[in-house]
């Protein structure tokens, strides 16, 4: 043995013996800087103060741009109630995106509207709470490219003419909200290899411009059908005079009153 690393007596047991203090040492620092890790994991993750993670889906970089997962936070049984927080949250516990929703109450779901694999996320926040037929469920379309949320628009396909400000053009963008009420639902139907949306929505005739131009009866009713077309969600609307309620299944609109 090399004699810089042999003891009085000849052996290593001297050098080790002066060693172990800093061995320990140095395994004692490496115990802290894993525990500082994993604290510092805990506390980027951990919802905000009156809050808990009511649902939570994994994420696939593959198909989202991050490892991780999509957290639904609702209030922890908090007065007054908190609005509703939807972050992406990366594996090292840090917060890539957030939306957040002033009604308390939603649900989160995950389908695959493309046919591809490609989760699409749905949101349901519900705006019922104290108000009339007309509110309900309001279901957000999402998906997450490279780990953003970001919500689903559709091109509009029907260039409905509006007078005034409330002019409408052919090819206008807007966010897709699918309402659930008393006087509006929608559906999925087949669409080749994904699905496309039927959207039935009853509504006062006065928020209309083109009924107070003149048309009668109490309410009209917008039929939508949603298309995902070269690379684009696209919608098509027909208009009727009249109200229609969503009783169940059997009272949902003719298939041939969707454009």
């Amino acid at each position: 043995m090399d004699p810089r690393f042999r003891g009085d007596d000849g052996s290593g047991a001297d050098i080790a013996a002066r060693l172990e203090p800093f061995i320990r040492l140095l395994c004692m620092g490496a115990w802290v800087w894993v525990l500082a890790i994993l604290w510092s994991t805990a506390a980027a993750a951990a919802p905000p103060q009156g809050y808990a993670v009511r649902q939570s889906l994994d994420l696939d970089a593959g198909l989202t741009g991050v490892n991780g997962r999509l957290e639904l936070l609702q209030d922890a049984d908090t007065t007054p109630r908190k609005g509703t927080r939807l972050r992406v949250v990366d594996r090292g516990g840090v917060i890539i995106d957030e939306l957040v929703f002033e009604p308390p109450d939603a649900t989160l779901e995950a389908i695959d509207l493309h046919g591809a694999g490609r989760p699409t996320y749905l949101l349901r926040v519900d705006y019922s709470a104290g108000r009339g037929p007309y509110y309900g469920l309001a279901t957000f379309l999402l998906d997450i490219r490279n780990g953003r949320l970001r919500r689903l628009d559709a091109v509009d396909e029907t260039g409905t003419e509006r007078p005034g400000e409330d002019e409408q053009d052919r090819g206008r963008s807007e966010p897709i909200v699918l309402l659930s009420t008393l006087r509006s639902g929608w559906a999925l139907i087949g669409d080749g290899a994904g699905k496309a949306i039927l959207s039935a929505r009853s509504r006062p005739h006065v928020e209309d411009p083109a009924v107070r131009e003149g048309w009668s009866g109490d309410s009209i009713t917008l039929f939508h059908t949603y298309r995902f077309r070269n690379g684009q969600w696209r919608r098509w609307e027909r208009r009727m005079l009249g109200d229609w309620e969503d009783g169940g299944e059997d009272s949902w609109p003719d298939r041939r009153l969707f454009p």
